[in-house]
């Protein structure tokens, strides 16, 4: 019986999250804009596209594609190609983002650039990422960010 009243509790609040919209991170309604773009999934026709944006544009698209599920994570490599260009408009968007999940996606846009060498010697930036991780309140986010950000962390070192 105990099984049983488990299992209905868990479809309870299941049906709730899809009732009430306060269950997991939302996106932004001005990211409806890009649903066409998403729904062509991983292809080369949505690199092309996402190409035809100016980099400030890249990134909004960028933010939106993490609410997806799974997020497309090569956007950021594609972000990344864009190399010392990328950075200052990445930094802005930290700085200015509220929302914790989209910093979350910033920051792992950050640790592929480190990946790429574009974080070295750059203790300005990672003091800032590191900002704005540590002020993260939802704990899977913050947790999930702090791991990017050691990445980020062993990269600006080298």
């Amino acid at each position: 019986m105990k099984c049983c009243m488990a299992c209905l509790t868990d479809v309870v609040l299941l049906a709730l999250c899809g009732v009430f919209s306060t269950c997991g991170p939302r996106r932004s309604p001005e990211c409806h804009k890009y649903d066409a773009f998403l729904e062509l999934g991983p292809t080369d026709q949505q690199r092309l596209e996402f190409l035809r944006h100016p980099l400030d544009e890249q990134v909004e698209i960028y933010i939106c594609a993490w609410y997806s599920e799974p997020a497309p994570r090569y956007l950021a490599d594609v972000i990344a190609d864009r190399g010392e260009a990328a950075l200052p408009v990445l930094r802005k968007r930290l700085n200015e983002e509220p929302k914790e999940y989209s910093q979350k996606a910033i920051v792992y846009a950050f640790s592929v650039m480190g990946s790429k060498g574009y974080l070295r010697g750059r203790r300005d930036l990672l003091d800032e990422i590191r900002a704005t991780v540590s002020s993260m309140k939802d704990e899977r986010t913050r947790r999930s960010s702090q791991e990017f950000l050691d990445e980020i962390e062993l990269q600006t070192m080298k």
